[in-house]
C-alpha cells in the first residue's frame, strides 16, 4: 500500500518531466517558432489603450501627393535643402534624414553640402548589411550617421530593432531610431552607461538594455548579429486602414508651404522618409494582415527612437524575456500542474472541463504578462498542457484497469477455492441427510409395526367385547336400565373398533 501512495505521487512528476523533455526537445527544431510569433502578433492587436499619442516626435513624410508635386523621384538636392531649412528653422532637438544621399541629385547639391556642414544635428544613413549604400559624403566625414538597416523574420515581419551594427572589420554603426534617440536624451543628460561590458549589459536612464539572444522569447536559432531588442512598438502603426496614428506627421509640401504651426518641430525629434505607396521601403509588422497594413521603415525608426526616449525617461517599455532555464520550469509547472489533475479526474468529461479551465488559465496569464512587458512562450506551455494532461489520464486509466484485471484473476482463484468449500460442504450435507433419511425410514418401519401389532392386540380383546356385548343384549331377563348399559358398552367398542382400523389405514399409507 505504501508503495502505492509513493508511485501515485511520484508519477504525475515523472509524467511531466518526459513531456517537459519531449516539449523543449520539439521546440528547439522550431516547430513551435511560427506559431509563436502569430501569438505574439495576435497580443499585440488585442492590447488596449493604445491611442496615446506621442508628442517627442514628428514624422516628415514624401507621399505620393508630394512625389506629384515634385514631379521626380528621388527630389532634388535643392528641394531637401529647402525642406531641410524650413525644418532647422523650427529649432528641432535632432533630425533623422531616412533618405539615401550618396550621389547629388542636381539642381542644389552645393546647397546642400553646405547646409549639412552647418547643420551639426543632422543625422543621415547609410546601408550597412547586405547590398550597402554608402552614407552622404558630407555627413560621413562629419560622423552624423546611422544605420537604415532593418531585422525582418522569417515571415517578413518586423519584430526585433537593431540598436546598432558592427560590419566586418569596421567599427560599430549605430541605427537611426537609436543615434536619434540618444541624441535627443543628451539634451536631458542621459547618456548610456556600461554596467557589464561582457554581456553587452547597458543603462540609459531609467531603462536597462540588454541583448537579445538566439532562444528568447519565441525564437529558435536566430540571426542576432548586432545589437538587438524586441521592438515594443508604441501604439498601432500607421497604415493605410488606421486613421490613428502614435506620431504627429506632417507632408514635405505643408512644410515648404508653411502650412504647419510655427513652432510645431520645436524641441522634437524630427524623421524624414518616403511613405509613398510606390516605393518599396514599407514592411510587414505585428499588426499587419495585408499589404494595406505594413509601415513604411522611417515610422520603424521612430518607433525604436520612441521606445529608447520613454524607457530612459520613464522606465518600462522595454519587452523582456525569461532566461531558458526558466522557460523550461514554466513549461514543467504547466505539465505538472496538468498532469496531477489529470490522475484525479476519471470522467471523461471533467477531464475535458479541466483541460479547457487550465488552457484557459495559461493563455490569459500569458496576455497579462504579455501587458507587463513580457514575452513568455505560450504554445510550448501549452502543448505540454494537454500531452501531460492526456497522457497522465491513460496512464490512470492503465492502470486502473491493471488493477481490475489482478482484482479479477484473484476473485476468480479465490472463487475455485470457495467452490470446492461449498461442494465439500453439500456432500457433507448430503450424507447427513441420507443417514437421516435412513432413520427416518426404520423409525417409520418400526412405527408402523408397532401400529399393526398393538392394533391386533387391541382388536382381539375389542371383539370379545363387543361379541359378549351383543350376547348380553339378546338375554331377555335385563331391564332396560341394563338394556341401556349393554349397547353403550356395544357402541363404544365398535367406535374404539373404528379408530383402531383408521390408524392401521393410515400407517399403511405412509
Amino acid at each position: 500500500m505504501k508503495r502505492l501512495i509513493i508511485q501515485h505521487k511520484t508519477t504525475p512528476i515523472i509524467i511531466s518531466m518526459g513531456v517537459t523533455i519531449g516539449i523543449v526537445l520539439l521546440s528547439l527544431t522550431g516547430i513551435f517558432q511560427v506559431i509563436e510569433w502569430a501569438i505574439f502578433d495576435q497580443f499585440f492587436r488585442s492590447k488596449i489603450g493604445e491611442e496615446k499619442k506621442e508628442d517627442k516626435i514628428i514624422i516628415v513624410t514624401i507621399d505620393e501627393n508630394d512625389l506629384n508635386n515634385e514631379g521626380k523621384w528621388p527630389i532634388s538636392d535643392l528641394t531637401l535643402t529647402k525642406l531641410l531649412t524650413k525644418i532647422n528653422q523650427q529649432k528641432p532637438r535632432v533630425i533623422g534624414l531616412d533618405i539615401f544621399r550618396d550621389l547629388p541629385v542636381e539642381p542644389g547639391y552645393q546647397q546642400l553640402v553646405e547646409l549639412m556642414e552647418t547643420t551639426p544635428n543632422l543625422i543621415g544613413i547609410e546601408k550597412v548589411a547586405g547590398n550597402t549604400v554608402p552614407p552622404p559624403p558630407t555627413l560621413g566625414k562629419l560622423g552624423q550617421v546611422a544605420a537604415a538597416d532593418l531585422i525582418a523574420d522569417g515571415d517578413g515581419k518586423i519584430r526585433r530593432a537593431l540598436i546598432s551594427i558592427k560590419p566586418d572589420n569596421s567599427e560599430t554603426k549605430l541605427s537611426l531610431g537609436t543615434a536619434t534617440a540618444l541624441f535627443y536624451l543628451q539634451q536631458e543628460n542621459i547618456n548610456l552607461e556600461v554596467i557589464d561590458a561582457g554581456k553587452n549589459k547597458y543603462r540609459l536612464g531609467k531603462a536597462i538594455f540588454t541583448p537579445l539572444g538566439k532562444y528568447d522569447g519565441g525564437y529558435v536559432n536566430a540571426n542576432v548579429g548586432g545589437y538587438q531588442i524586441i521592438l515594443n512598438y508604441i501604439g498601432k502603426p500607421c497604415t493605410q486602414d488606421t486613421k490613428t496614428c502614435p506620431f504627429t506627421t506632417v507632408s514635405m509640401t505643408d512644410v515648404l508651404e508653411g502650412k504647419i504651426k510655427p513652432n510645431l518641430m520645436e524641441d522634437k525629434l524630427v524623421l524624414i522618409g518616403v511613405t509613398a505607396v510606390s516605393s518599396s521601403d514599407f514592411f510587414y509588422n505585428p499588426y499587419s494582415y495585408s499589404a494595406r497594413s505594413s509601415i513604411s521603415g522611417v515610422e520603424i525608426h521612430a518607433h525604436l527612437s520612441a521606445l529608447m526616449i520613454n524607457a530612459a525617461m520613464n522606465g518600462g517599455y522595454l519587452r523582456k524575456t525569461l532566461p531558458e532555464f526558466l522557460e523550461w520550469l514554466w513549461i514543467f509547472f504547466w505539465a505538472t500542474i496538468a498532469a496531477v489533475m489529470a490522475s484525479r479526474t476519471i470522467e471523461k468529461y471533467n477531464h475535458i472541463f479541466d483541460i479547457f479551465k487550465l488552457s484557459f488559465l495559461l493563455i490569459i496569464t500569458s496576455y497579462i504578462l504579455f501587458l507587463c512587458n513580457w514575452w513568455i512562450p505560450l504554445m510550448t506551455p501549452l502543448s505540454a498542457l494537454m500531452t501531460a494532461s492526456l497522457t497522465s489520464l491513460v496512464y490512470t486509466l492503465w492502470q486502473n484497469l491493471k488493477s481490475s484485471y489482478a482484482q479479477l484473476e484473484e476473485y476468480a482463484s479465490s472463487l475455485e477455492e470457495k467452490v470446492k468449500e461449498k461442494t465439500e460442504d453439500l456432500e457433507a450435507q448430503n450424507l447427513q441427510l441420507m443417514a437421516a433419511r435412513k432413520m427416518a425410514d426404520s423409525a417409520n418401519e418400526a412405527k408402523s409395526r408397532f401400529l399393526a401389532n398393538m392394533s391386533h392386540e387391541l382388536r382381539t380383546p375389542l371383539n370379545a367385547i363387543i361379541g359378549f356385548s351383543q350376547l348380553l343384549n339378546k338375554q331377555p331377563d335385563l331391564n332396560p336400565t341394563q338394556q341401556e348399559f349393554v349397547a353403550i358398552i356395544n357402541r363404544s367398542g365398535e367406535h374404539l373398533l373404528s379408530l383402531i382400523n383408521d390408524i392401521l389405514d393410515l400407517s399403511k399409507i405412509e
